[in-house]
Protein backbone atom coordinates (compact mmCIF):
# COMPACT_ATOMS: atom_id res chain seq x y z
CA UNK A 1 0.00 0.00 0.00
CA UNK A 2 0.96 3.65 -0.44
CA UNK A 3 0.76 6.43 2.09
CA UNK A 4 -1.80 9.15 1.35
CA UNK A 5 -1.71 12.45 3.17
CA UNK A 6 -5.48 12.84 3.40
CA UNK A 7 -5.77 9.43 5.11
CA UNK A 8 -2.46 8.89 6.89
CA UNK A 9 -1.23 12.40 7.63
CA UNK A 10 -1.50 14.13 10.99
CA UNK A 11 -4.17 16.70 11.84
CA UNK A 12 -2.49 19.57 10.01
CA UNK A 13 -1.59 17.45 6.99
CA UNK A 14 -5.11 16.07 6.64
CA UNK A 15 -6.60 19.55 6.98
CA UNK A 16 -4.16 20.85 4.36
CA UNK A 17 -4.52 17.92 1.95
CA UNK A 18 -6.57 19.84 -0.64
CA UNK A 19 -4.15 22.75 -0.38
CA UNK A 20 -1.24 20.36 -0.92
CA UNK A 21 -2.99 18.75 -3.89
CA UNK A 22 -3.54 22.12 -5.57
CA UNK A 23 -0.41 24.06 -4.64
CA UNK A 24 2.17 21.90 -2.87
CA UNK A 25 2.19 18.55 -4.65
CA UNK A 26 5.84 17.73 -4.06
CA UNK A 27 5.32 17.91 -0.30
CA UNK A 28 3.16 14.79 -0.39
CA UNK A 29 5.50 13.05 -2.84
CA UNK A 30 8.40 13.52 -0.41
CA UNK A 31 6.26 12.59 2.58
CA UNK A 32 5.08 9.26 1.21
CA UNK A 33 8.57 8.36 -0.03
CA UNK A 34 10.63 9.50 2.95
CA UNK A 35 8.46 10.04 6.05
CA UNK A 36 5.14 8.20 6.26
CA UNK A 37 3.26 7.68 9.52
CA UNK A 38 2.74 4.65 11.73
CA UNK A 39 -0.26 6.35 13.29
CA UNK A 40 1.38 6.73 16.69
CA UNK A 41 3.39 9.95 16.26
CA UNK A 42 6.36 8.15 14.69
CA UNK A 43 7.72 8.10 11.17
CA UNK A 44 7.52 4.92 9.17
CA UNK A 45 10.59 2.73 8.91
CA UNK A 46 12.75 2.79 5.79
CA UNK A 47 14.52 -0.46 5.05
CA UNK A 48 18.32 -0.21 4.59
CA UNK A 49 18.34 3.40 5.77
CA UNK A 50 20.29 4.41 8.88
CA UNK A 51 20.64 8.22 8.78
CA UNK A 52 17.46 8.89 10.72
CA UNK A 53 18.76 12.10 12.32
CA UNK A 54 19.19 13.64 8.86
CA UNK A 55 15.69 12.50 7.95
CA UNK A 56 14.23 13.96 11.15
CA UNK A 57 15.95 17.34 10.81
CA UNK A 58 14.96 17.64 7.16
CA UNK A 59 11.33 16.85 7.88
CA UNK A 60 11.00 19.26 10.77
CA UNK A 61 11.97 22.08 8.39
CA UNK A 62 9.64 20.83 5.64
CA UNK A 63 6.74 20.47 8.04
CA UNK A 64 7.31 24.04 9.23
CA UNK A 65 7.21 25.20 5.60
CA UNK A 66 3.87 23.45 5.11
CA UNK A 67 2.39 24.93 8.27
CA UNK A 68 3.42 28.49 7.43
CA UNK A 69 2.40 28.14 3.78
CA UNK A 70 -1.03 26.79 4.71
CA UNK A 71 -1.64 29.37 7.44
CA UNK A 72 -0.58 32.31 5.27
CA UNK A 73 -2.72 30.99 2.41
CA UNK A 74 -5.69 30.74 4.77
CA UNK A 75 -5.14 34.29 6.01
CA UNK A 76 -5.47 35.54 2.45
CA UNK A 77 -8.48 33.34 1.69
CA UNK A 78 -10.25 34.55 4.83
CA UNK A 79 -10.67 37.94 3.07
CA UNK A 80 -9.54 39.75 6.20
CA UNK A 81 -7.57 42.11 3.97
CA UNK A 82 -10.69 42.94 1.96
CA UNK A 83 -12.71 44.06 4.96
CA UNK A 84 -13.32 47.74 5.58
CA UNK A 85 -11.94 49.26 8.79
CA UNK A 86 -14.29 51.45 10.78
CA UNK A 87 -12.80 51.29 14.29
CA UNK A 88 -9.69 50.31 16.21
CA UNK A 89 -10.84 46.73 16.88
CA UNK A 90 -11.17 46.11 13.15
CA UNK A 91 -7.77 47.70 12.54
CA UNK A 92 -6.27 45.49 15.27
CA UNK A 93 -7.64 42.37 13.59
CA UNK A 94 -6.31 43.52 10.23
CA UNK A 95 -2.90 44.34 11.68
CA UNK A 96 -2.52 41.02 13.51
CA UNK A 97 -3.19 39.12 10.30
CA UNK A 98 -0.93 41.38 8.25
CA UNK A 99 2.01 40.82 10.61
CA UNK A 100 1.26 37.10 10.89
CA UNK A 101 1.17 36.76 7.10
CA UNK A 102 4.62 38.25 6.60
CA UNK A 103 6.00 36.38 9.62
CA UNK A 104 5.01 33.14 7.92
CA UNK A 105 6.67 34.32 4.70
CA UNK A 106 9.91 34.67 6.67
CA UNK A 107 9.55 31.21 8.23
CA UNK A 108 8.99 29.67 4.80
CA UNK A 109 12.15 31.32 3.51
CA UNK A 110 14.36 30.28 6.44
CA UNK A 111 13.11 26.72 6.70
CA UNK A 112 13.23 25.84 3.02
CA UNK A 113 16.86 27.00 3.01
CA UNK A 114 17.59 24.98 6.16
CA UNK A 115 15.90 21.88 4.70
CA UNK A 116 18.15 22.16 1.66
CA UNK A 117 21.23 22.43 3.85
CA UNK A 118 20.31 19.19 5.62
CA UNK A 119 20.26 17.45 2.23
CA UNK A 120 23.43 19.22 1.10
CA UNK A 121 21.52 21.28 -1.45
CA UNK A 122 22.25 24.99 -1.80
CA UNK A 123 19.08 26.92 -2.54
CA UNK A 124 19.18 29.79 -5.02
CA UNK A 125 18.16 32.50 -2.59
CA UNK A 126 17.88 35.12 -5.34
CA UNK A 127 14.35 34.06 -6.26
CA UNK A 128 13.37 34.27 -2.58
CA UNK A 129 14.97 37.65 -1.93
CA UNK A 130 12.01 39.86 -2.85
CA UNK A 131 9.66 37.93 -0.56
CA UNK A 132 12.08 38.15 2.34
CA UNK A 133 12.62 41.87 1.74
CA UNK A 134 8.86 42.41 2.00
CA UNK A 135 8.90 40.44 5.22
CA UNK A 136 11.65 42.61 6.68
CA UNK A 137 9.81 45.82 5.80
CA UNK A 138 6.60 44.54 7.40
CA UNK A 139 8.15 43.06 10.53
CA UNK A 140 11.15 45.29 11.26
CA UNK A 141 10.06 48.60 9.78
CA UNK A 142 8.00 51.34 11.35
CA UNK A 143 4.24 51.58 11.07
CA UNK A 144 3.18 51.37 7.44
CA UNK A 145 0.82 54.13 6.24
CA UNK A 146 -2.36 52.36 5.16
CA UNK A 147 -5.09 54.05 3.15
CA UNK A 148 -8.69 53.32 2.24
CA UNK A 149 -10.19 53.86 -1.18
CA UNK A 150 -13.68 55.20 -1.75
CA UNK A 151 -15.11 51.75 -1.01
CA UNK A 152 -13.15 51.32 2.21
CA UNK A 153 -10.67 48.77 0.77
CA UNK A 154 -7.18 48.92 2.26
CA UNK A 155 -4.19 50.05 0.21
CA UNK A 156 -0.56 50.60 1.12
CA UNK A 157 2.57 51.96 -0.57
CA UNK A 158 4.41 49.55 -2.83
CA UNK A 159 7.47 48.10 -1.06
CA UNK A 160 11.05 48.58 -2.21
CA UNK A 161 11.95 44.93 -2.77
CA UNK A 162 13.85 45.10 -6.08
CA UNK A 163 15.43 47.57 -8.48
CA UNK A 164 12.11 47.93 -10.31
CA UNK A 165 10.47 49.26 -7.13
CA UNK A 166 13.35 51.38 -5.84
CA UNK A 167 10.87 54.22 -5.40
CA UNK A 168 8.94 52.18 -2.83
CA UNK A 169 8.46 52.08 0.91
CA UNK A 170 11.50 50.92 2.87
CA UNK A 171 12.30 49.99 6.45
CA UNK A 172 13.38 53.48 7.57
CA UNK A 173 14.24 55.95 4.80
CA UNK A 174 10.74 57.20 3.93
CA UNK A 175 8.46 59.39 6.03
CA UNK A 176 4.73 58.82 6.25
CA UNK A 177 4.16 61.94 4.14
CA UNK A 178 6.46 60.49 1.49
CA UNK A 179 4.57 57.23 1.76
CA UNK A 180 1.45 59.09 0.62
CA UNK A 181 3.22 59.98 -2.62
CA UNK A 182 4.37 56.43 -3.40
CA UNK A 183 2.13 54.42 -5.77
CA UNK A 184 -0.22 52.18 -3.82
CA UNK A 185 -1.55 48.68 -4.18
CA UNK A 186 -4.35 46.81 -2.44
CA UNK A 187 -3.21 44.74 0.52
CA UNK A 188 -5.51 41.89 -0.50
CA UNK A 189 -4.06 41.73 -4.02
CA UNK A 190 -0.45 42.04 -2.89
CA UNK A 191 -0.72 39.30 -0.26
CA UNK A 192 -2.57 36.92 -2.56
CA UNK A 193 -0.07 37.43 -5.38
CA UNK A 194 2.77 37.03 -2.90
CA UNK A 195 1.71 33.68 -1.49
CA UNK A 196 0.72 32.22 -4.87
CA UNK A 197 4.04 33.19 -6.44
CA UNK A 198 5.98 31.90 -3.44
CA UNK A 199 4.12 28.58 -3.48
CA UNK A 200 5.21 27.95 -7.06
CA UNK A 201 8.84 28.57 -6.16
CA UNK A 202 8.73 26.45 -3.00
CA UNK A 203 6.99 23.56 -4.75
CA UNK A 204 9.72 23.60 -7.41
CA UNK A 205 12.39 23.55 -4.70
CA UNK A 206 10.62 20.62 -3.05
CA UNK A 207 10.82 18.91 -6.44
CA UNK A 208 14.61 19.24 -6.30
CA UNK A 209 14.56 17.76 -2.80
CA UNK A 210 12.36 14.91 -4.03
CA UNK A 211 14.82 13.96 -6.76
CA UNK A 212 17.72 14.08 -4.30
CA UNK A 213 15.89 11.80 -1.85
CA UNK A 214 14.79 9.42 -4.59
CA UNK A 215 18.37 9.09 -5.83
CA UNK A 216 19.69 8.47 -2.32
CA UNK A 217 17.13 5.77 -1.57
CA UNK A 218 17.74 4.12 -4.92
CA UNK A 219 21.49 3.84 -4.29
CA UNK A 220 20.83 2.33 -0.86
CA UNK A 221 18.08 0.06 -2.16
CA UNK A 222 15.99 1.57 0.62
CA UNK A 223 12.22 1.66 0.67
CA UNK A 224 9.65 3.00 3.09
CA UNK A 225 7.58 0.41 4.96
CA UNK A 226 3.81 0.85 5.06
CA UNK A 227 2.80 0.22 8.66
CA UNK A 228 0.04 2.70 9.41
CA UNK A 229 -2.36 1.52 12.09
CA UNK A 230 -5.29 3.78 12.95
CA UNK A 231 -5.63 1.99 16.29
CA UNK A 232 -2.35 3.63 17.28
CA UNK A 233 -3.83 7.11 17.01
CA UNK A 234 -3.37 8.94 20.31
CA UNK A 235 -6.37 10.41 22.08
CA UNK A 236 -7.05 13.89 20.72
CA UNK A 237 -6.39 12.91 17.13
CA UNK A 238 -9.43 10.67 16.85
CA UNK A 239 -12.05 13.39 16.61
CA UNK A 240 -12.71 17.09 16.51
CA UNK A 241 -11.72 17.80 20.12
CA UNK A 242 -8.27 17.99 21.61
CA UNK A 243 -6.19 17.90 18.44
CA UNK A 244 -3.48 16.13 20.39
CA UNK A 245 -2.68 19.11 22.60
CA UNK A 246 -2.89 17.08 25.80
CA UNK A 247 -1.10 13.94 24.62
CA UNK A 248 2.46 14.60 25.73
CA UNK A 249 4.33 17.72 26.74
CA UNK A 250 7.40 16.58 24.84
CA UNK A 251 5.53 16.50 21.52
CA UNK A 252 4.35 19.22 19.21
CA UNK A 253 0.53 19.40 19.11
CA UNK A 254 0.19 18.15 15.55
CA UNK A 255 3.33 16.01 15.29
CA UNK A 256 1.58 12.74 14.58
CA UNK A 257 4.18 11.73 11.98
CA UNK A 258 7.27 12.64 13.96
CA UNK A 259 9.43 10.64 16.32
CA UNK A 260 9.27 10.91 20.07
CA UNK A 261 12.11 12.84 21.59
Amino acid sequence: MEYKLVIHGDVLEKEASDFVKNHFQNYEEIWKLYIGNKGDQTKALISNYTNDLKRQKFWEHCYTVLESAFLSFNIVKSNVFSNTIKNFSEYEEFNKNFIAFFSHIGKINDNIINAGQVLGIEINETELKNFYSARNISIHGKVIPFFQDEFGLIKFPIFYTSSSTSFGWTVKSKTWDEGCEIPHDYVSDTCENTILALLLIINNILGIFLQNIYDELKVLNAKIVFEYNSENLPQGFSGSSGYGINICTSQLPFSQSRDEK
